[in-house]
């Protein structure tokens, strides 16, 4: 997880926003009364309009925010399933259902964090508010295993759903990619008998832990770690 900043909210929600709003409210409110008649166990919900909050311009600009990753783990999404997540699930706030704030992307994995809702987001980080050295404070990583550093973190490695095996599986691979070059630039080293890294090699190193890269985060650690 990394900061990432909000950029402006799409033009198709600065015209459609309210207008898609009220008539949901407007839904909900008739089912309500609906279900006061009905007296029935399971209550009816107002359906969301999928297609709109998934409109293309919406999913451009949250891609561009966060370079075309899950905006909780960080994996990369080009040419992988992604969907558009409510911060908020809609469940709970149904008037932040088309609030461009409470719009996310997220991959598949991290949106079934709506099965933790026993944590509330307040008591888990959002990469749309914490800094890096906030997030940093509360989460590390081991190799390829997410690390609580607090109980906020812990919140936030359960609700997001981020130390599972699949996630632990591709951040394994990406870390694998960046040990193939550590290992080619000390085999440099011995060739050409110096100790100490050139800045290209240094460079090279410090490409895995920019915000573009897929779990930037758990590099920018091991950087930090290796005084890179």
């Amino acid at each position: 997880m990394r900061y990432i900043a909000r950029l402006s909210k799409p033009q198709i929600l600065e015209e459609q926003q309210e207008l898609w709003t009220k008539k949901l409210l407007q839904e909900q409110e008739k089912l309500d009364k609906k279900n006061e008649l009905d007296n029935k166990e399971k209550k009816e919900k107002a359906k969301t309009n999928h297609k709109a909050y998934g409109h293309d311009d919406i999913r451009t600009q949250l891609n561009d925010m966060s370079f075309y990753k899950c905006f909780y783990c960080e994996q990369l999404l080009k040419g992988v399933y992604q969907e558009i997540d409510h911060y908020i699930e809609s469940s709970e706030r149904l008037d932040l259902t088309y609030d461009w704030d409470n719009l996310y992307l997220a991959c598949e994995n991290c949106n079934t964090k709506k099965t933790n809702k026993e944590i509330p987001v307040e008591n888990a980080l959002n990469p749309c508010k914490h800094t890096d050295q906030e997030i940093a404070q509360h989460l590390t990583f081991e190799e390829e295993f997410v690390i609580s550093r607090t109980d906020f973190g812990a919140e936030t490695i359960k609700k997001f759903r981020l130390s599972t095996p699949f996630l632990d599986n591709q951040r394994a691979m990406v870390l694998k990619k960046l040990y193939q070059v550590e290992r080619q630039i000390h085999k440099n080293q011995i060739q050409e008998g110096r100790k100490e890294m050139t800045e290209e090699e240094k460079a090279a190193l410090r490409l895995f832990g920019q915000p573009d890269r897929p779990f930037s985060l758990m590099f920018r650690i091991w950087l930090n770690k290796n005084s890179l």
